[in-house]
């Protein structure tokens, strides 16, 4: 190699600091379902159970390869929501968090103990919070 050869200067720092600024691979899987009365309290063993098996499923397949981060969004709602978000922090996945109001305003709609308890929880275990109105009122909204 010549001195005219960038590559003869490159170093293991130099390695690492393009590595670091090569784009990582990322999967986002968004969530929405029941709250606990349409699931049925009787399901949720039955239902967690399949959840953790699908999440592992996603992971293996997606996980393959180049390292993969693996992302949940979830609004929190009791039920589904919450069951999925519990699945995804114990598998080492990122929970963010879209909240339809304000998380003080979402807060009163949790029940005082266990409720409560949960969403703030998941709110700390939380990589992101994004949260804010859930619309604007405006002359084209017309309420029924």
């Amino acid at each position: 190699m010549t001195m005219d050869d960038p590559a003869a200067n490159f170093t293991q720092d130099d390695a690492a600091a393009a590595a670091a600024l090569m784009p990582s691979r990322r999967l986002s899987l968004g969530v929405t379902g029941h709250r606990l009365d349409r699931l049925g309290v009787d399901n949720i063993p039955a239902l967690t159970l399949a959840i953790d098996a699908l999440l592992a499923q996603i992971s293996d397949a997606a996980g393959t390869g180049e390292p993969c981060t693996f992302r949940l969004v979830s609004g929190l709602a009791e039920g589904a929501d919450c069951i999925l978000a519990d699945a995804a922090i114990r598998q080492g996945w990122q929970l963010d968090v879209v909240l339809p109001f304000f998380r003080a305003d979402y807060a009163t709609d949790f029940a005082a103990g266990a409720a409560q308890d949960e969403y703030q929880r998941h709110l700390a275990a939380a990589a992101a919070v994004m949260a804010g109105e859930a619309y604007v009122e405006g002359p084209e909204l017309v309420e029924s």
